[in-house]
């Protein structure tokens, strides 16, 4: 009796249900499938920008290192000079010592022009005598003071002022 099928019905079924299942697992094969290709794309993308990168890295770290070489090249050549602009500078820090030690308050100076051999300033100041005492100071910090232009205007005074300071008291 076992060979005798009482269900056909049920045969068709169980056919039918391998059948679909089947085929449901081919379609998650071929998702599965179309995933890894479509991430091995993407990685092969980010392999192909990273080498990229890479490659604009080691360019940029030669023309790094040439420029390195250079500048110490510059340096070796330029180092037998500075000798000679130490005093220079030290005069011009001299200078805008002097400069930070004007009785003056914030904003009163348009112009100042700083040069080898003289300083010149010009501005607005509130009073005659604050123009007073900023003439005495550098008088007395720098000797000469040529006074090239005093404006009398409606509220402040306009001036220019150039002398030859070298920022040490004399």
């Amino acid at each position: 009796m076992q060979g005798i099928n009482l269900f056909p019905w049920r045969q068709v079924q169980y056919r039918r249900a391998l059948k679909y299942f089947l085929l449901r697992l081919l379609l998650l094969f071929l998702c599965a499938l179309g995933g890894y290709w479509g991430l091995e794309q993407i990685n092969q993308q980010q392999r192909q920008y990273l080498a990229e990168q890479q490659e604009q890295l080691t360019l940029l770290n030669q023309q790094l290192i040439k420029q390195e070489m250079e500048i110490s090249q510059q340096r070796r050549t330029l180092l037998p000079q500075s000798d000679g602009l130490t005093l220079a500078s030290a005069k011009a820090i001299a200078r805008l010592q002097l400069l930070h030690e004007l009785p003056l308050l914030q904003g009163e100076l348009t112009e100042v022009r700083l040069d080898s051999e003289q300083l010149d300033m010009a501005g607005n100041i509130d009073s005659q005598n604050a123009f007073a005492e900023l003439h005495q100071f550098l008088q007395q910090r720098c000797g000469a003071v040529n006074l090239s232009q005093l404006q009398n205007e409606a509220t402040n005074i306009a001036f220019r002022l150039q002398t030859a300071c070298d920022g040490e008291n004399k």
